[in-house]
Order: structure tokens, then C-alpha cells, then sequence
């Protein structure tokens, strides 16, 4: 997928993939008393996604040093030095970030309250693991500085494509983020399955929780409640598309907002994203993944020239191929509606604040009679706007992004 003409400050970009240019960043840490009597080089391997070998490096290099106290000046210090408490660790590393879709996330629409952005896959939403730089939140604001304060409201996974709500002011990030929790807002995904629905209008209820501690990123499943599970609700629907390799297309409708919900509950029903190696038993075909992306550090030599180290070296096997190299899962937000009392400027549909910053999604206003039956009832001390229960008219704002191209027909 090709990126823009020129890729972001501080990013560089090869074959149809971007990078954040590595930089020197500082890991520090009082010492805990889980620490105590260990051993600096056990407790970076231990609390740190790095190889032995890149810690080793740091060693031989003075970048791990140490603060007897935090009024005391830093020592360089050696691997078998035995830590203590009231000492301070300081590790210092040049950060190397993966790999990214060198697509940058596209604004829809923004005024005062909202940025609306359609978000590709492969990136995540804000800083998070191994991603600093190459996130949305960080695209955003390098691409646009005036957008340096947004405010996730909610999340897509990092290999989710589609819809996303920021909002600009804390005022109104708490009342769409309330909105969310209370289900005030109607979203829909779509999702190209393997399998078929036992219906074609299925709605799936089932707890969802973490079925393993050990995994990371961790695995969700269906989890009865009295075990940890959280109530999970999913409407799906069949759309009637079935491509040439079986693969089937499915609108989802969740009402709550679980970690891997649509995922875990497609695969619940027999239903799995085709190519979602976490959920599905069918082995996904990483002939169809691209190419291992390298980062372009120099052509003679792989290693970086500031820190001497390759990828391979500072990420081992913590960082699988499948991972560097699968850049989304075909699921997609398509659409959101939330009501219009809940932003202050709702009244600027039509550009006067901000309006439609770019063609590739759409956004409109209508007034709809609402479903007293589908109300949820107010937690106690909500201070969200709700819609009411008495069938009067209510004035929404949907956003929608267009659908990818797994999505479409030939």
C-alpha cells in the first residue's frame, strides 16, 4: 500500500512500509522489593522484552547505570552487581519500533469537540509494547499540530481498520467516553469469516474473559461470569457475500465493548476471521503475508549505526515473523452513531466548525424515534445525555468510513 509522497518527520518509509527513526530513550526505575537480592542483568531480562545479548551490549557500552540514591550522582555498574533498595536503575537504549503500514490515518471530520479519523490497519491507537512514535495518536499529531491534545474515547485492535473517535477537550472526551460505556453509541463492523452463521440473524451472548495468563498478547475466550468472565453482546448478521476462495461477509453489531469481543464470539459460533491466526483452528496462509519488512539502516550492513544493533539482535525471539510481518485482521468499523446532545458543537454538520476534512468517509445528521425497548437504564450517578424512552424524536450523528478492499466483491 503505498504512503504519501513524503513519509512523516522523523519516519522513514520502504516498500509500501514506515518506520519511526530509532532514537535514544531512557528506562528508569526505583528499585521494588521484588528486586532486592537479584542481580541487575536478571531483573532487565526479566521486566524487559530484550535478548541477553542487547543487555549485554548495554553493559559493555556504560548505558546501565545506577543511583546508590536519588541524591547521588549515576555509576556505571556491571552485570553481577546485587541491587538494594533506595537505589535508582537507569538503562539506556536506542529504541527501535516495528514496522507499520506506511498509510497514515485519514481525518474525516473534526470541529471542537471530535476528531474523526479512518484508521488503517497495523497501527495502534496510542503508545503501547514496542509502538512510541508509529500510532495513531502519533501520526496525528505529527501530521497535524493542531491536534496535539486529542483523546482516545475508545479503541480498535492494532490490526483493526476503520472508525475512530478522538475528542479535542476533556469535557467532551468524558461524555463520549460515558457514551460508549453506556451503550448510547450504535456501532457496526463488518468481518470475512470462514464458515456460516447457524442463522442468519444471530445474537450471540457470551462472557467474555482472559483464558490465558501466560500468553502476550493475551488470548480472550468465552468465560462464565462466576470464573472472571465480563457479559458480552453481539449481534451478527449475514450480508449474503461469499467470495471465490468460501470466505464469508458478516455485519456485527456489538453492544458492549469487550477486549476481542467481535473476534471471540465470531469464533464462538463456528464463525472465525479467516485470517486471524489467534481465533481461528485453520492455519493461516503466511505465503499470502508480504514480505519481512527490513528497515532501511544501511545498505552494506543491517546493524544500526548508532547503537550497532540489528533488529533481530534487539528483539530475538520475542517478536515473531508473523507478527513483523501481519499488518491486519479483516475487521473493520464501518459506522458509529452517537446521539447529537452529547457534543456541544453538534450543530456543525455542515463545515461551520471544522466540518469534513477529507472525502473518504462520510458523516450526517438525522432524528430518529428511539426503541424504549433497546433503552439501557442510567447507572447510578451518570451524567450522560440519554436518549429518551418516551419515542420521541432524537437527533444522532453517524460517521461511516468506506470498506476495504477484502470487503468488496471483484
Amino acid at each position: 500500500m503505498a504512503g504519501e509522497a513524503r513519509p512523516p518527520a522523523g519516519c522513514v518509509e520502504r516498500a509500501g512500509w514506515r518506520w519511526a527513526e530509532p532514537w535514544w530513550d531512557v528506562w528508569c526505575q526505583n528499585v521494588r522489593g521484588k528486586w532486592v537480592g537479584n542481580t541487575v542483568l536478571a531483573v532487565l531480562l526479566s521486566e524487559l522484552p530484550v535478548t541477553e545479548a542487547t543487555i549485554l551490549h548495554a553493559f559493555r557500552h556504560g548505558l546501565v547505570t545506577l543511583q546508590p540514591t536519588l541524591r547521588k550522582p549515576a555509576i556505571v555498574i556491571p552485570p553481577g552487581h546485587v541491587l538494594r533498595l533506595n537505589e535508582v536503575l537507569h538503562y539506556k537504549f536506542h529504541r527501535h519500533e516495528p514496522s507499520v503500514p506506511a498509510t497514515s490515518p485519514a481525518v474525516l471530520f473534526h470541529d471542537a469537540d471530535v476528531v474523526v479519523v479512518s484508521k488503517p490497519a497495523g497501527y495502534p491507537v496510542h503508545p503501547i509494547g514496542r509502538f512510541h512514535r508509529c500510532t495513531v495518536t502519533g501520526m496525528l499529531r505529527l501530521l497535524h499540530p493542531d491536534f496535539a491534545d486529542i483523546r482516545p474515547t475508545h479503541r480498535l485492535d492494532r490490526l483493526v481498520s476503520g472508525c475512530l473517535i478522538f475528542a479535542r477537550t476533556k469535557a467532551s472526551a468524558q461524555r463520549v467516553t460515558e457514551a460508549f460505556r453506556n451503550r448510547d453509541v450504535k456501532k457496526m463492523y463488518v468481518a470475512r469469516v470462514t464458515g456460516q452463521l447457524p442463522q442468519p440473524h444471530v445474537v450471540v451472548r457470551a462472557p467474555i474473559g482472559r483464558i490465558s495468563a501466560l500468553t502476550e498478547p493475551p488470548a480472550f475466550g468465552v468465560v462464565d461470569e462466576c470464573d472472571g468472565g465480563k457479559s458480552a453482546v453481539t449481534t451478527l448478521e449475514d450480508a449474503g457475500v461469499v467470495f471465490g476462495d468460501g470466505t464469508r461477509l458478516v455485519r456485527c453489531f456489538p453492544e458492549t465493548g469487550r477486549t476481542h469481543q467481535i473476534r471471540v464470539h465470531l469464533a464462538s459460533v463456528g464463525c472465525p476471521i479467516a485470517n486471524d491466526s489467534k481465533y481461528t483452528t485453520r492455519a493461516v496462509d503466511t505465503t499470502t503475508l508480504p514480505p519481512l519488512p527490513r528497515r532501511p539502516l544501511s545498505v552494506k550492513d543491517p546493524r544500526c549505526l548508532e547503537c550497532f544493533l540489528s533488529d533481530d539482535e534487539l528483539w530475538g525471539e520475542h517478536v515473531t515473523e508473523y507478527e513483523r510481518r501481519a499488518a491486519e485482521i479483516w475487521l473493520h468499523a464501518v459506522r458509529y452513531t452517537i446521539p447529537a446532545s452529547l457534543l456541544v458543537s453538534a450543530h456543525a454538520t455542515t463545515g461551520a466548525n471544522g466540518g469534513p476534512a477529507d472525502t473518504t468517509g462520510s458523516m450526517r445528521t438525522k432524528r430518529r424515534k428511539t426503541d424504549a425497548t433497546t433503552v439501557t437504564q442510567p447507572k447510578s450517578g451518570s451524567n450522560a445525555s440519554r436518549q429518551p424512552p418516551d419515542g420521541t424524536p432524537v437527533e444522532t450523528i453517524e460517521w461511516s468510513v468506506p470498506l476495504p478492499d477484502w470487503a468488496k466483491c471483484a
